[in-house]
């Protein structure tokens, strides 16, 4: 059995991952379930499943009235890194793509001295999210490895959070708690159980949060802790070479915005969540036929929405990072954007059908719809993108010359 003490320190920030929870009435997903159908069946403890748009994870409505809900930031405040160095290799694998909710106190005073200011809380990772930037992602994605195509998330679960002490953080409106967090890390249908002490800081919304770009108020933890290479589910031949032990570090950060319920309502919340999906699964998750699906339903939800619709072809062409382009569904809702629109065409979903022209090799296409998408660009989103646009048609224009000279020699 695994026994890893580890220090986490907290305060104002961005944040780090691996995976984690307490108690937050998720389905119970068992060891058959998450190893495959072969495996011996063990029931390991409950984790949330995501939400619909892959932002964030799912909650039982009866802890909405426990505590204040805390949802994990993604992107730049939500990473992780692991670090293992080995006999003749060192590999870091990063990832920024966790999704996880904390429920805190409505208020951190009214908070005892022997009492928890967490009530319940959980954070996954997808495996494969975590990236080295080198050419050891193949190895690391792997059946060897991770096994991303078989076992898509990492997590932690909190079993409970005991307080150890507590003062006033060093920021204004902010208590910093100290904790001993006992739980368990899971991943490939089994569980190693974690003690880790750790430093919460929440924080309310003030000046400062909000001038350092945070909406609502603030939660953060941080710290860093090890585990063996065998724990992360490598296998022997890989775990000799890479070393014994791997560590983890990690700083995470929360505010109580939902992710998935904007503070603006788009005009189509279904088509929006859908559209997330669709970019999740083919950025962080490598799921080509979860986010085909994504595609097709957000047509058929979005048919007679243009705003819908032209953010979801401009995505599906033009979003950097997917691991697949189902160019067909981009076409299909451009076009259905020009329909609706009819005297007058929006240049954004003109961009889009540019792009897919370019793409298939149809240049002179390309250079007709990008010619008429910069000349309507006079306002809005379009007038914004209008110096890409005129980068993409000079690209157009090198390549029809590139072809031209190439058939005259």
């Amino acid at each position: 059995m695994f026994w890893q003490r580890c220090r986490l320190n907290a305060a104002l920030g961005s944040s780090l991952v691996l995976v984690g929870m307490f108690g937050l009435g998720a389905t119970v997903v068992t060891a058959q379930e998450a190893a495959g159908p072969d495996s011996e069946a063990a029931v390991l403890p409950a984790v949330p499943e995501w939400t619909q748009g892959l932002q964030t994870l799912q909650i039982d409505d009866e802890l909405f009235n426990e505590g204040l809900a805390y949802y994990l930031i993604r992107d730049q405040h939500a990473q992780v890194a692991i670090e293992i160095n080995g006999p003749l290799t060192r590999l870091i694998a990063t990832s920024s793509r966790a999704g996880g909710v904390l429920i805190g106190p409505f208020d951190a005073d009214e908070v005892g001295a022997d009492e928890s200011p967490l009530v319940a809380g959980s954070i996954r990772i997808p495996a494969a999210s975590l990236t080295t930037g080198t050419g050891q992602d193949r190895t690391l994605h792997s059946g060897m490895a991770l096994d991303v195509a078989n076992h898509t998330d990492i997590a932690f679960v909190f079993e409970s959070a005991k307080t150890l002490g507590r003062k006033p953080g060093t920021l204004a409106d902010s208590t910093l708690f100290d904790l001993e967090l006992q739980g368990s890390l899971i991943f490939k249908g089994k569980s190693v159980p974690l003690t880790v002490e750790a430093e919460l800081t929440l924080m309310l919304s003030n000046e400062t949060t909000f001038g350092s770009g945070f909406v609502g108020d603030v939660a953060r933890l941080t710290g860093e802790f090890e585990v063996t290479v065998e724990q992360l589910g490598l296998v022997p031949r890989v775990a000799a070479f890479l070393g014994e032990t791997a560590q983890v570090r990690f700083f995470l950060m929360f505010s109580t915005p939902d992710p998935e319920r904007p503070i603006i309502p788009p005009s189509t919340p279904a088509a929006v969540s859908l559209q997330t999906r669709y970019r999740v699964s083919l950025r962080d998750r490598a799921d080509a036929a979860t986010a085909f699906a994504a595609g097709e339903q957000l047509l058929k939800a979005a048919w007679d929405d243009p705003g819908a619709l032209v953010a979801f072809a401009t995505s599906a062409a033009a979003d950097t990072g997917l691991s697949r382009r189902f160019l067909g569904q981009a076409k299909r809702a451009a076009e259905r954007v020009l329909v609706l629109g009819g005297d007058s065409p929006d240049p954004m979903a003109l961009n889009v059908l540019a792009r897919i022209a370019g793409t298939a090799g149809e240049v002179q296409q390309a250079i007709d719809l990008q010619t008429k998408a910069i000349e309507l660009a006079t306002h809005g989103r379009a007038a914004r993108a209008k110096p890409i646009m005129q980068r993409d048609l000079a690209l157009y224009e090198y390549m029809l010359a590139e072809r031209k000279a190439s058939e005259e020699r």
